[in-house]
């Protein structure tokens, strides 16, 4: 019995020293143990049998080993290696901000430790997010987010100096709840005590983290992907109740329509006069300019509100033009 355990002891030692970066063969490792080299050589190839990570490669007649900290797992497939790769070129959202820097250095470190393959040398250029605007804010706020994110992880209140769309300017302490992207744009998902609101990061003055912790909601009490479903875009309030939405395209949009998402919600169908879209959505502003963006390619049919909204802006839009 004392023999296995000074066996055990040996072999351990051994480990620790691959494990710590030394490359042993026979020699050196019996000189690590102060035995024979015969028997520090049974222990290597012991270690190599039965731990993941001990390999040996062999060169001048010796034999020699060391610790593979990337054999310890599965190296990743070629499917996992392209969702990274896609999830990677994310990183242009947050351009000038260490994030970025992250989500490539995370990359690499997932390439360095896939099986190589010839086409791995230009991986960036084959798989690529044509970012939009980005957010525009991260140069100067790049403090706002990190804060923004460690309360988000850590599950506290936060006091926000926040900037409305009107121009309006407001401090409102709110439960952060999601970091969401659209539209190539960040907003912070915040709970108060009234209503789960989207704040735009870039409009966002100045936030404080408050020592209060709260019990984040269970996923029946709140789900994002719940939250925006009748959302066209990011509004959330009840000022804008879903309805049916029914819009009347020209037929020259029919390819564009019958192949493009606006919304999970909608149905497309053919007919002698265009293109009918309809959707479950909260009407909303941005339901507005996504009509108005059609300009006379398109016309609302229902609901009757909507409907009337839109010609007076066009009615308004050609007004502008008219001494021209």
């Amino acid at each position: 019995m004392a023999t296995r355990n000074q066996d055990g002891k040996r072999s351990l030692r051994l480990l620790a020293k691959l494990m710590g970066g030394a490359r042993l063969d026979r020699n050196s490792a019996a000189k690590a143990l102060g035995t024979e080299p015969p028997a520090a050589y049974q222990h290597l190839k012991a270690l190599a049998a039965t731990v993941p990570g001990v390999r040996s490669v062999k060169g001048g007649g010796t034999t020699t080993y060391f610790f593979d900290s990337g054999r310890l797992v599965e190296p990743p497939s070629l499917p996992e290696v392209i969702a990274a790769c896609l999830a990677s070129s994310l990183s242009g959202l947050f351009r000038d901000s260490q994030y970025e820097h992250r989500i490539q250095t995370v990359f690499d470190f997932i390439v360095r430790s896939a099986r190589r393959r010839p086409g791995f040398a230009n991986i960036r250029r084959k798989f690529y997010f044509v970012v939009g605007g980005g957010e525009v804010a991260l140069a100067q706020n790049e403090g706002l987010l990190d804060d923004a994110i460690n309360a988000l992880i850590a599950s506290k209140w936060i006091r926000i100096r926040y900037v409305h769309f009107n121009g309006d300017e407001e401090t409102v302490d709110i439960q952060p709840l999601t970091l969401a992207i659209h539209d190539h744009q960040l907003y912070l998902v915040g709970q108060n005590s009234t209503a789960r609101h989207p704040y735009r990061f870039a409009r966002i003055r100045d936030l404080e983290e408050l020592e209060t912790r709260f019990s984040y909601p269970t996923a029946s009490e709140y789900d994002p992907t719940t939250l925006f479903r009748s959302s066209f875009g990011v509004f959330v309030s009840e000022d804008f109740p879903s309805q049916r939405v029914v819009v009347r395209l020209h037929p020259r949009w029919e390819t564009y329509a019958l192949n493009h998402r606006w919304h999970p919600s909608q149905e497309v169908k053919r007919g002698d006069n265009g293109i009918t879209v309809r959707l479950q959505v909260r009407v909303c502003p941005e339901v507005e300019a996504w009509v108005l963006g059609f300009g006379n390619d398109a016309v609302v049919i229902e609901p009757e509100a909507l409907r009337t909204k839109i010609a007076g802006r066009l009615r308004a839009a050609s007004e502008s033009y008219g001494g021209e």
